[in-house]
Order: C-alpha cells, then sequence, then structure tokens
C-alpha cells in the first residue's frame, strides 16, 4: 500500500460516525464447490455491515475497479458500494456509487397513496 492510498484510508475513517459498526481490509471468504476459502478477498472497509468502500488512488477508475466492487458486493450480499478514487483533481469526480440488486421501484399514478387508499 502507498502512501496516498494510507492517507486516503484514514481521511475516509474521519468522516464516519464512530457509532457505526466499521472494519479496516475486511476479509471476505468465497465459497465455491463446498470449498470455503476464508480469505477469498479483502475489501478495504465495511460499514454497517451494509455497506462497502474501495478506496483507489489511481488516474482514473476503469471498469475493472467497477466490477471489483460489485464482485464484493455480490460475494458478501451487500447492497450498496462506494468506489473512491482520491488520485483525480476534485474529490467529487472521483465517487462512484455501485448498487447490488436494486429492488424494482413501485410506480404509484400522482394522486393515490401507495396502499391504493
Amino acid at each position: 500500500m502507498g502512501l496516498a492510498y494510507s492517507a486516503s484510508r484514514s481521511t475516509v475513517l474521519e468522516v464516519i460516525p464512530a457509532d457505526l459498526f466499521q472494519r479496516n481490509r475486511t476479509p471476505l471468504p468465497v465459497i465455491w464447490r463446498n470449498l470455503r476459502m476464508e480469505i477469498g478477498f479483502r475489501v478495504d472497509l465495511l460499514v454497517a455491515r451494509c455497506v462497502i468502500i474501495e478506496l483507489k488512488s489511481c488516474d482514473a477508475i476503469t471498469p475493472v475497479h467497477k466490477k471489483q466492487v460489485l464482485t464484493y458486493l455480490r460475494l458478501s450480499d451487500c447492497r450498496l458500494g462506494l468506489l473512491i478514487n482520491f488520485g483525480v483533481e476534485r474529490i467529487k469526480d472521483g465517487i462512484w456509487r455501485i448498487v447490488n440488486r436494486l429492488p424494482e421501484p413501485t410506480v404509484v399514478p400522482a394522486g393515490t397513496s401507495p396502499t391504493g387508499k
């Protein structure tokens, strides 16, 4: 891990509320055909047991980086992942939200309540 990566991880940890369960470099087991590998992958941060945060410090995010987060989400059964790249000039240009199995939206006609009453 380089200096930029370590500094970015420390920065992210500062903004996560302390009362949320968080873990650094969380091992993520992989199960394949009755074979369980305890440390198949390591996610950078796991927050509240439901949000995965993957940190990068590179010139640009590529499709493989997004696939990596989606794989982590699928293996952990989490729904939301954040891919944060600290290698860009403006941090807002380096944040990607990745969703696993987004539920189908419920469409409710205007002027009615969701319960139909």
